[in-house]
C-alpha cells in the first residue's frame, strides 16, 4: 500500500516538473527581441501578375534602351524641339513607367503583385545572403548578427496610402508578437518606411514597439515631390555643377572636376543669367509632355507618392494637381488624412517615447538637392531633404554655413548648455530637431546607404537591438555627426575629419582605364537610382 502511494506521489511530483518544465521554455522572454525591418519604395521588385514583366525599379535593359533613345530627343529638346521630345522622349519614360498607374481612387489599374515576407528572414535566406547594400543588405546584417529567425522584413506596395500599408504592418508585428512569445519588437523603418510608421503610431500606438529607429526616412515629406506636384521645375547650371561635381570629384578624376569645380563658382558668382534663362526656357517647353505623360499619369494618383508633399505644400499641390489629374473624393480624404499624420508626426512619436518606446532618428547630408527644381539648394542624402528627415535641424544651404545665413539663431536647444549641437563644419545645428540627443547625422552617406560592410549599418544594428535607451553620448564610435569614409565604409568623426588625422593608408592611383570605366559605371548607377527612388 505504502509502496503504491508512493509511486503514485512521485509519478504526481514527475508529471508537475514536467508540465512545469514545457511551460516556462513556452512562456519565457528570448535574450534577442525579434527585429522588423520596414522597406522604403523600390527596394524589392514589383511585376505585373498577368505578363510576369518587372514593372519597378525597371530593369537595367529597359533603362538603358529608355536613356539612349531619349538621348536624341532631349537633344532636339535642348535645340527647342519640344514636340519631339513629347513625341519621343517623354514616350519612352510613360513606357517604362506606365505599369505603375492607379486609378482615380488611388488603386492599381494592372493586377501589380510585390514581394511579400510574412515570415522570418529564415525562410527566405537565400534571396538575402549575398546582398550587400541598401535595405536588403541591412537584412543580411541583422540575420547574421541576431539570427535569421529573429528578422523579419516587411515589405509592400508603394503606391498605397501609408494608413492602408500600416494595417498589414500591424498583422505582421502581432504575428512576430505570438510567435516568439514577446510583448514588443524592435523596428527600423528606412526611406519611405518613416511615414509608414507614422501612420503605424496614429493608428496604432507604440504598445508593441521596444526600439524605433528611423532611418533615412521620409517622415515629414520630401521636397522635390512638394515643388514637383507644385509646378516648380527648375533648372539652372549651378544646380547641374552642385548635384554632379562632388560625384565626379569621388572618381579621383584630376582635371574634369577642376574645370568643373571652376565652372560652378563662376556660375555663382556671375550668374550664368543668359545659360540659366536658356535652360529654364527648354525646361517650360518640355514640361507640359513631362506632367501630362509621365508624372500626372503615373504618380499623381498614387497616394504613397502624396504623402511625400510636405505639409506647408499640400494645398498648393492639391490645387495644382487638379490641372493634370482628376482624383475621387475618396482618394483625396486619404490624401489629407496621411497630411494631418504629417503635421503631427512630432506628437506621435513623442507620445511613443512616453509610452515605453526608444525613437532613434539617422539622417544624412553632403549632396545637393535633385537638379530638377527650386529645392535643389538644399542638402540632402541625394533624395530626402536632410532638414526633414531628421525632424527639423537647422540646415544651411548646400556651399554654406550657418554662418552665412542671416537670421539663424544656435540655443541650446535640449535644454542642456554642455552640449553644443553643431556640425564642426559648421552646417547644421541639431538643436533645434525633434530629437537633439537621439538623432544622428552622417556627413556624405547617400540615400539608405546602411551597407552590409559599412559602419552605417553597424550604427543602425546597435541603435535597433540595444537593451537600454542609448543617445549621441553613449557610445564614443557613434557620436551626433560623422562622416562616411566610402573608400573604407568607417564613420569618422567631423572632428577627426576636420584636424590633422592622416589617412589611415595610402590607396594606389587607379589607372586612366580604371577612371573611365568608374565614371561609366558610376554615370549609369546615377540614372539606375533616380528611376529607382
Amino acid at each position: 500500500m505504502k509502496k503504491s502511494v508512493i509511486r503514485k506521489t512521485l509519478s504526481i511530483l514527475l508529471c508537475l516538473t514536467l508540465i512545469f518544465s514545457f511551460s516556462a521554455v513556452a512562456f519565457a522572454t528570448p535574450d534577442v527581441t525579434p527585429v522588423i525591418i520596414v522597406s522604403g519604395m523600390g527596394s524589392r521588385p514589383m511585376t505585373d501578375a498577368e505578363t510576369g514583366k518587372q514593372i519597378f525599379p525597371p530593369e537595367a535593359g529597359p533603362i538603358v534602351k529608355g536613356v539612349f533613345l531619349a538621348l536624341g530627343p532631349v537633344l532636339l529638346a535642348l535645340m527647342r524641339s519640344p514636340a519631339l521630345f513629347d513625341k519621343y522622349g517623354a514616350k519612352q519614360l510613360h513606357e517604362m513607367l506606365g505599369g505603375l498607374a492607379c486609378d482615380e481612387d488611388g488603386n492599381s489599374v494592372r493586377p501589380v503583385e510585390s514581394m511579400l515576407y510574412p515570415e522570418s528572414v529564415d525562410h527566405y535566406k537565400a534571396e538575402f545572403e549575398n546582398e550587400t547594400k541598401t535595405e536588403v543588405g541591412m537584412v543580411r546584417k541583422f540575420g547574421e548578427s541576431i539570427g535569421w529567425e529573429n528578422t523579419y522584413f516587411f515589405n509592400y506596395d508603394w503606391r498605397m496610402s501609408p494608413l492602408d500599408i500600416a494595417d498589414d504592418l500591424d498583422v505582421m508585428v502581432q504575428h512576430v508578437k505570438e510567435e516568439k512569445n514577446v510583448d514588443r519588437v524592435d523596428i527600423i523603418a528606412l526611406s519611405m518606411g518613416g511615414c509608414v510608421m507614422t501612420a503605424y503610431l496614429a493608428k496604432y500606438g507604440s504598445d508593441s514597439i521596444h526600439n524605433l529607429v528611423m532611418a533615412s526616412t521620409a517622415f515629414q515629406g520630401v521636397d522635390m515631390v512638394g515643388a514637383l506636384f507644385t509646378g516648380d521645375m527648375q533648372l539652372t547650371v549651378t544646380a547641374l555643377l552642385d548635384y554632379f561635381v562632388p560625384f565626379l570629384a569621388s572618381l579621383n578624376l584630376k582635371v574634369l572636376p577642376k574645370v568643373l569645380a571652376r565652372m560652378s563658382a563662376a556660375a555663382k558668382k556671375d550668374g550664368m543669367e543668359t545659360t540659366n534663362a536658356y535652360l529654364q526656357d527648354v525646361v517650360n517647353g518640355i514640361q507640359p509632355a513631362i506632367y501630362e505623360q509621365i508624372l500626372m499619369d503615373t504618380f499623381a494618383r498614387s497616394l504613397g507618392v502624396w504623402s511625400f508633399i510636405p505639409a506647408d505644400q499640400y494645398d498648393e499641390a492639391k490645387a495644382y494637381i487638379a490641372q493634370y489629374a482628376t482624383v475621387s473624393d475618396a482618394f483625396m480624404e486619404k490624401a489629407e488624412a496621411m497630411r494631418d499624420v504629417q503635421v503631427n508626426a512630432e506628437k506621435l512619436l513623442k507620445k511613443a517615447c512616453e509610452n515605453g518606446t526608444n525613437v532613434y532618428i539617422v539622417g544624412a547630408y553632403g549632396f545637393a538637392g535633385i537638379p530638377v527644381t527650386s529645392k535643389a539648394e538644399n542638402h540632402t542624402d541625394n533624395l530626402i531633404d536632410t532638414y526633414h528627415m531628421t525632424g527639423g535641424c537647422t540646415v544651411a544651404p548646400y556651399g554654406k554655413t550657418l554662418n552665412d545665413v542671416e537670421g539663424v539663431t544656435v540655443t541650446n536647444g535640449c535644454g542642456n548648455k554642455s552640449h553644443y549641437h553643431v556640425s564642426t563644419d559648421g552646417v547644421i545645428y541639431a538643436g533645434a530637431c525633434m530629437f537633439p540627443e537621439t538623432t544622428w547625422i552622417i556627413k556624405g552617406m547617400s540615400h539608405v546607404e546602411f551597407g552590409y560592410d559599412h559602419e552605417t549599418s553597424d550604427l543602425a544594428l546597435w541603435l535597433t537591438t540595444a537593451k537600454d535607451p542609448v543617445d549621441i553620448h553613449t557610445d564614443a564610435r557613434y557620436p551626433q555627426f560623422t562622416e562616411l569614409d566610402r573608400s573604407s565604409g568607417k564613420l569618422i568623426s567631423l572632428t577627426q575629419v576636420n584636424g590633422q588625422s592622416a589617412p589611415e593608408a595610402e590607396q594606389p592611383a587607379p589607372t586612366f582605364l580604371q577612371k573611365i570605366a568608374d565614371f561609366f559605371n558610376g554615370l549609369l548607377e546615377k540614372v539606375k537610382s533616380i528611376f529607382q527612388r
